[in-house]
């Protein structure tokens, strides 16, 4: 009898019906908020269980009762599942959080958190940070970059990751099993550092990004009204802003782009306003809006990236982007590496000092492209034999990005290859305040 029971209970366990899986952080709207989502195929009630460490003598575990939300991951209810979702209060930055999640008798593994968050009122955080920055992310051809990301989060050594679209390849796909297994892989990531998103064109299947909404929580504004399509948020010495650009590249878009563009201006706004607590201003994209790409030797039969959206994109944003002298702007999309110099209408700007690793005091934008985590062809993009003059760095290695933020005076952004093990390509941005 026991055996048989053990029999029976031990798939339901493994494969998420009792067990939770899919845990995961990401920041809130608010200061002093961590918000934990996992996923459970019943509607059983959960729990968030978690307890202050290395700050405190004797800490208790505080136990928060999670909010369930029932999602259909895949078509005609085929594939219903319970997100739960609990955020925890009253962080502080000079602690450890350690948590778990469950119900009952099943609950998942102990991880640890860190209790610095942004700032949206406050803006005293002055210290360094960092960010891994990456986009185009797949499971089934993601395990170089996991392998090497693991490695650095052992030691954490970032403050959060920003992954910039094209989750999954696809999260819809078999069901909602691809997105499922997606989630699993990042856990050991997710479920200890914030894992922060924006949606990319494979997140809008058939025009409608719902699978991307209902997996994923992202700050809150009167704007993205809890949709988790775009957003911004101020930590350490930097303001980051998560933009949409699927909105202007859709064939059947809708109000919506105008709408955030409305909000990226007020934001835009508000941050220059900010300026002196906050001197540098990040852009994630998904889509490039500079890219040199040879599309003799893609898969694709015309240059429509970097021929004709790159350019759309740019006369849409660069004027604004320019007047409000962002520093750094990142996009996926494009499968592989590329870092160019600050430039604008397509001509290079020159700084007070241009190296190939180094500008002094850029007076346009930087452009990074950083998509070669690891997508669903297998294979990353060809770079273009005839390079443009503002372009200063390819690959077509897997890997992925770190964003240093030291002080107000001096970020280093720094590429891996996941592949070789080893940093390829840096660069130093400093600039007099």
């Amino acid at each position: 009898m026991v055996g048989f029971l053990l029999t029976f209970i031990f798939p339901l366990v493994n494969s998420g019906l009792i067990y939770p899986t899919q845990v995961r952080l990401s920041w809130t709207e608010k200061e002093q908020q961590i918000r934990v989502s996992y996923r459970q195929v019943t509607s059983t009630e959960s729990y968030i269980a978690y307890r202050p460490i290395l700050c405190q003598d004797n800490p208790e575990w505080t136990y928060l009762l999670t909010d369930k939300t029932r999602i259909d991951v895949g078509r005609y209810g085929s594939r219903m599942q319970f997100l739960h979702s609990g955020v925890i209060s009253n962080l502080t930055e000079e602690c450890l959080y350690q948590y778990a999640v469950g119900q009952g008798l099943f609950w998942s593994d102990t991880y640890v958190f860190s209790g610095r968050t942004p700032e949206y009122t406050s803006l005293n955080d002055q210290k360094p940070a960092k960010f891994i920055i990456f986009g185009d992310w797949g499971a089934k051809v993601g395990h170089y970059t996991k392998y090497l990301l693991k490695q650095q989060a052992r030691f954490r050594d970032f403050e959060g990751i920003l992954h910039m679209g094209d989750i999954a390849y696809n999260l819809h796909t078999d069901e909602g099993l691809v997105g499922d297994l997606f989630l699993e892989m990042i856990q050991e990531f997710s479920a200890e550092f914030p894992y922060m998103t924006l949606p990319g064109n494979h997140e809008y299947h058939f025009n409608n990004a719902s699978q991307y909404m209902d997996r994923f929580k992202m700050p809150w504004n009167e704007y993205n009204q809890g949709t988790s399509l775009y957003y911004s948020f101020d930590f350490g010495l930097t303001h980051f802003i998560m933009f949409n650009t699927e909105f202007y590249l859709m064939k059947h878009s809708g109000p919506e782009g105008q709408l955030q563009l409305e909000w990226l201006k007020k934001d835009l706004e508000k941050a220059k306003l900010r300026r002196k607590q906050k001197p540098w201003v990040v852009l994630l994209t998904h889509h490039p809006f500079y890219c040199n790409v040879d599309w003799t030797r893609s898969l694709h039969d015309r240059n429509t990236e970097c021929g004709i959206d790159a350019p759309k994109l740019r006369g849409i944003l660069e004027d604004l982007l320019n007047s409000y002298s962002v520093d750094l702007v990142f996009h996926g999309h494009l499968h592989n590496y590329e870092r160019d110099a600050p430039v604008y209408k397509n001509t290079t700007v020159l700084s007070e000092l241009d190296t190939l690793n180094l500008h002094l005091n850029p007076k346009a934008p930087v452009y990074i492209t950083s998509g070669n985590a690891g997508n669903k062809l297998k294979r990353n993009d060809p770079v273009s034999t005839t390079l443009q003059d503002w372009c200063r760095a390819v690959s077509q290695d897997y890997g992925y990005g770190k964003l240093h933020v030291y002080n107000r005076t001096h970020v280093l952004w720094e590429q891996y290859s996941s592949e070789k093990l080893k940093r390829i390509d840096h660069l130093w941005i400093i600039k007099n305040i």
